[in-house]
């Protein structure tokens, strides 16, 4: 395992050798061209490799939580727990990176977690802040929905006893 993993080390820094190499020369005749926001979301969808376990559960994890949220979201207290969840493993994104960043040999077979946490963010932490807004989006329409039906029940009340009134 540690013998792929060096391996792999050294194919990634020959890649980048190679990469700074071919920059500095595009640079130098001026031919190089700014990479779309598309190219940068292929290039970050290629580097990964998707098909380890440990990112198919995380990805799996980020369904099962979308689907018991959208399943649960007319119960407010499951909704406020799975918030509150979402809340809490954002805020362990940042310790979480750091300790991955000294164990990834353990489980993976390149080294994705940098010091400023760009792959834990997008992979981790970005899913769970979409699902937090349709959550969020989700309660405003439940909410509102709400606040419709009691005005409507404080209208028919009031209509009520205006009637009431009337036939006395």
């Amino acid at each position: 395992m540690l013998g792929k993993n060096v391996k792999t080390i050294k194919k990634r820094e020959k890649m980048d050798n190679l990469r700074s190499a071919i920059l500095d020369q595009l640079r130098s005749n001026g031919d190089i061209v700014t990479p779309t926001f598309y190219d940068a979301v292929m290039g970050f969808y290629h580097a990964v490799n998707w098909n380890q376990r440990w990112l198919q559960f995380l990805l799996a994890s980020h369904v099962v939580v979308l689907i018991l949220m959208l399943w649960t979201r007319k119960r407010f207290e499951i909704q406020v727990g799975i918030f509150s969840f979402i809340c809490v493993c954002g805020l362990l994104a940042q310790p979480l990176n750091g300790y991955l960043k000294d164990r990834w040999t353990q489980f993976a077979d390149q080294d994705y977690f940098d010091e400023n946490g760009l792959f834990i963010s997008i992979v981790f932490s970005g899913p769970l802040l979409v699902i937090g807004f349709i959550q969020v989006i989700s309660l405003l329409v439940h909410s509102s929905t709400l606040m419709i039906e009691a005005k409507r029940a404080q209208l028919k009340h009031r209509m009520a006893a205006m009637k009431k009134k009337k036939q006395k």
